[in-house]
């Protein structure tokens, strides 16, 4: 079986809340938002969401522009370009 990538958006919310959206899945998932770890600049590195939002899926997922990991919650960390 090949590799297949999913896209994976954010939209933070009110509060300590957030709407997860992936490509691979037509509804949008709202996840509770442990923290996030910013740079200097402001920009986004990590995200830590209280539910798992990648349980399912095999090796063979990627994901664009994020590592996911996490086995109860989830870390979405932002790939580093180069």
């Amino acid at each position: 079986m090949g590799m297949h990538t999913v896209t994976v958006g954010i939209a933070f919310g009110e509060g300590e809340t957030a709407t997860v959206t992936r490509s691979d899945q037509s509804s949008p998932i709202v996840v509770s938002v442990l923290g996030v770890d910013t740079s200097d600049n402001g920009e986004v590195k990590t995200i830590y969401l209280r539910e798992n939002i990648h349980g399912g899926d095999d090796e063979s997922t990627q994901y664009a522009g994020w590592d996911l990991e996490g086995a109860i919650t989830t870390i979405m960390e932002k790939k580093v370009q180069i």
